[in-house]
C-alpha cells in the first residue's frame, strides 16, 4: 500500500473515532434535557444491556476478523471463504445469544419487554454490520461516510420526534433502528464487494475456534467492567443515579478521546517499525506521547474538576446538576485511561504483546466484580465511580509494569521535561483559582475562563521552555 493510501486511512479512522464519540455527546446532549435524569439513566441502561449481547454475541470476531481479513484482502478466493467461515460463526452465534435473551426477557412487565424487545435488533444490526470485514480491508472512507450519514439521519429524527419524557421509547427505537440500517447497509456493500459467499467448509470453521476463544475473553475483559458499572446501578440504585453517572462518564470519554486521538495514527506506524526491527523509533515515538499525555492529562483533569458545575449545566441542563461531584470524582480517570489506551491498545496490540493488555484489563476486571456488588450496595453511585477510578489505575499500573519486561522498549516515565510541565500546571492551576468566579452561570464568563486558561497554560510551557514540537515526523 502506498503512503497516499495509508495517509487516507489513517484520515478517516481519525475521524471515525472521534465522531463515534462526539456526535453521540451531542445527541444526548439534546435527549438529557427531554428525557430528564430518570428517563436517560433507562435509556443508558438498555444501552448497557444491549453492548453487553453485542460483546457476547461478536465472540471477539470484531478483533480477530480484522486480523484474518487484512491476511487475505489481496487474495479474493480466501478472502470470500474467510469472510464466509467467520460471518457463519458470528450468525450462529447471534442466535444462540437472542435466543437466551428472548427466554430472559419474556419473564419480564409487559410494559417493558417491548424497550427489552429493541436489544434483538441491535444484535443482529452488529452482524450484519460486520465491521471487522471493512476494517481488514481498509475501506475506512466508506466506514466514515456510511457511519456519518447514518449519526446525522438518527439526529434529525430525535430532535423531530423526540418532544417529551414520554417519547423514551421512540428515542430507543431510533438508536436502535440506526444501528440496523448501518448494519444492512454494510452487508449489502459487502455482498457487492465479494460477489457472494463461497460454501461453508465446516472443517475451516472449526479451526477458528482456537484463536477465537483467545479474543473472545480479550474482548470481555477490556469491555467488562466499563458496561458492568451501568448494569449494577440500573438494577441496585436507581434510573436518576445511572443517568448522572452516565453524562459525567460522557463527558470524561470525550476529553480522554481528545488527548489521545493523536496517538491513534502509531498503530499501523509501530506495527511497520517492529517488522523491521526498529526499536529506537519506536521508543521515539513511545517517550514522545507519554510526554504530550503529560502535558494535557494534568491541566484537563484540573479543568474538569473546577469546572464540573458549569460543564454540566450549559450542556445537559440544571436537571443534572446532581452529576458535577461524579465528574469531579471522574476526572481522575483522564491519566490513566489515556496511558493505558496508548500502551494496551497502541503499543502492545502493534508488537504483539496483546497477551499484556489482556492480563492487566482481565485482573482490573475481576478486581471490579469481586468488590462491585457491596460497594454499590453500601456507596452507591460514588462508591461506584471512585471504584472505577481506581480499577482504571490498577489496569494502568500492571501496563507499566508488564512494560517493563520487554528489553527492546524503554519509556521514561520520569523524564527531566516533566519538572517544567509541574511548574507550569502548578502556576496555570493557581490562574484557574483566581479567576475562577465562584460558580458563576455565565456562559459568556465561563468561556472566557476555558480559553484564558488555555491560552495562560501555554504561554507557561513555553516560558519554562517545553518545547510542544521538535521536528518528528510519522
Amino acid at each position: 500500500m502506498n503512503n497516499d493510501n495509508i495517509l487516507k486511512n489513517l484520515f478517516f479512522n481519525i475521524l471515525l473515532k472521534i465522531l463515534e464519540v462526539i456526535f453521540p455527546f451531542i445527541i444526548l446532549s439534546y435527549a438529557a434535557r427531554i428525557l430528564m435524569p430518570e428517563g436517560l439513566g433507562f435509556y443508558e441502561f438498555l444501552n448497557s444491556i444491549f453492548s453487553l449481547l453485542v460483546l457476547l454475541s461478536s465472540l471477539g470476531i470484531t478483533i480477530y476478523g480484522t486480523k484474518v481479513i487484512s491476511s487475505f484482502k489481496d487474495n479474493s478466493t480466501e478472502l470470500q471463504n474467510k469472510t464466509t467461515e467467520l460471518f457463519f460463526i458470528s450468525l450462529i452465534s447471534s442466535l444462540l445469544v437472542s435466543f437466551c435473551y428472548i427466554i430472559i426477557i419474556i419473564f419480564l412487565k409487559p410494559d417493558l419487554i417491548l424497550f427489552y424487545f429493541l436489544g434483538l435488533f441491535v444484535v443482529f444490526g452488529n452482524l450484519f454490520s460486520s465491521i471487522w470485514f471493512f476494517q481488514g480491508i481498509e475501506d475506512f472512507k466508506h466506514i466514515f461516510i456510511r457511519n456519518l450519514f447514518i449519526k446525522i439521519l438518527y439526529f434529525i429524527s430525535v430532535i423531530t420526534f423526540v418532544k417529551s419524557n414520554n417519547d423514551l421509547l421512540i428515542f430507543s427505537s431510533l438508536s436502535t433502528f440506526s444501528i440496523l440500517i448501518s448494519g444492512l447497509i454494510n452487508y449489502y456493500r459487502m455482498q457487492i464487494y465479494l460477489k457472494g459467499f463461497f460454501r461453508l467448509n465446516l472443517s475451516n470453521v472449526f479451526k477458528h475456534f482456537k484463536s477465537l476463544s483467545f479474543y473472545f475473553l480479550f474482548s470481555l475483559s477490556t469491555s467488562f467492567y466499563i458496561l458492568f458499572d451501568k448494569i449494577l446501578l440500573g438494577l441496585i440504585v436507581d434510573n436518576i443515579a445511572l443517568g448522572n453517572y452516565s453524562i459525567a462518564l460522557r463527558i470524561i470519554k470525550l476529553i480522554t478521546l481528545l488527548i489521545s486521538s493523536f496517538s491513534i495514527v502509531l498503530l499501523p506506524k509501530f506495527s511497520y517499525l517492529h517488522g523491521k526491527k526498529n526499536f529506537d523509533l519506536i521508543n521515539l515515538y513511545s517517550n514522545k506521547t507519554i510526554f504530550y499525555i503529560a502535558i494535557f492529562a494534568f491541566p484537563a483533569m484540573f479543568g474538569v474538576f473546577m469546572y464540573s458545575d458549569q460543564l454540566v449545566f450549559f450542556i445537559f441542563g440544571e436537571s443534572f446538576t446532581s452529576a458535577a461531584m461524579i465528574i469531579r470524582i471522574l476526572s481522575f480517570l483522564i491519566l490513566p485511561v489515556s496511558i493505558s489506551s496508548f500502551l494496551g491498545i497502541q503499543l502492545f496490540l502493534s508488537i504483539n504483546k496483546e497477551i499484556f493488555t489482556f492480563f492487566s484489563t482481565f485482573i482490573g476486571a475481576i478486581a471490579f466484580l469481586l468488590i462491585s456488588v457491596p460497594v454499590t450496595i453500601n456507596f452507591g453511585i460514588f462508591g461506584i465511580s471512585i471504584l472505577l477510578v481506581f480499577t482504571e489505575y490498577l489496569v494502568m499500573f500492571l501496563q507499566i509494569v508488564f512494560l517493563s519486561k520487554l528489553k527492546f522498549i524503554r519509556i521514561n516515565f520520569f523524564q527531566k521535561v516533566f519538572l517544567k510541565i509541574a511548574f507550569s500546571f502548578i502556576f496555570f492551576a493557581l490562574f484557574v483559582f483566581i479567576i475562577k468566579n465562584g460558580q458563576s452561570l455565565s456562559i459568556y464568563y465561563f468561556i472566557f475562563e476555558i480559553f484564558s486558561s488555555i491560552i495562560i497554560y501555554f504561554l507557561l510551557l513555553h516560558v519554562f521552555g517545553v518545547k510542544l514540537y521538535n521536528g518528528i515526523t510519522l
